[in-house]
């Protein structure tokens, strides 16, 4: 097309300044370069080098608004990331359980607007948070926090006063983790010796008119 439309551009001022026969050799030579007809060629050599006057086109009011798409991103999130085609069905039922629980501040024309999103659309619009995700052939490599003990994060979260985290930090600090699974491991063989001591053997009944005929 791109070809065609060159050509085209390159007759259109030998064309406009042709005489009859001349504009009619330049027509054959057109149409023999193309393939169009005689009166698509005129035509195109005579719109070829026109000035159009390009309308701004008016904005189209948005189908989905903020409030939807971070629904979407956070329901997208809460299923570990899925396909559209996954997430899709899945809609109706967790965004009303999200909305339950609180989790998700939607009017009802918003969830159900939500809930019609077709898998295309969900693929389209999620396209910037998967930058988040780093593909890797057909695994997919989420990015976390760095690993830290409960402890950790309980003191990093800022809950707890300073003597309760200092509290904490020393009974940390006083625990040997192998010395405890020894003795753990001490306990539950001394537990299963004290069990098979306990268990009765039940005797098996012996008929003693059958044992006097003997």
């Amino acid at each position: 097309m791109g070809e065609r439309k060159a050509v085209t551009n390159k007759m259109a001022a030998t064309y406009r300044r042709g005489t009859r026969a001349e504009k009619a050799v330049i027509l054959d030579q057109l149409c023999a370069l193309t393939g169009w007809h005689r009166d698509h060629a005129r035509a195109r050599l005579r719109q070829a080098g026109e000035i159009r006057v390009v309308r701004v086109r008016t904005p189209r009011t948005p189908t989905y608004s903020p409030r939807v798409l971070s629904a979407l991103e956070l329901t997208w999130r809460v299923t570990r990331a899925p396909a559209g085609k996954r997430l899709a069905p899945m809609l109706p039922v967790l965004v009303s359980l999200l909305r339950r629980d609180g989790e998700l501040d939607l009017s009802d024309d918003e969830a159900a607007l939500l809930c019609q999103m077709s898998a295309a659309t969900i693929d389209r619009r999620l396209k910037g948070a998967r930058v988040l995700l780093e593909l890797r052939g057909k695994k997919v490599i989420k990015r976390h926090d760095r690993a830290k003990t409960p402890l950790q994060r309980l003191i990093d979260a800022g809950i707890l006063s300073p003597a309760k985290q200092g509290a904490r930090t020393k009974t940390r600090n006083a625990l040997h983790p192998v010395q405890l699974q020894r003795e753990i491991a001490r306990l539950c063989r001394q537990l299963e010796h004290v069990t098979l001591e306990k268990t009765i053997v039940p005797q098996r009944a012996v008929n003693r008119a059958f044992k006097a005929n003997f």
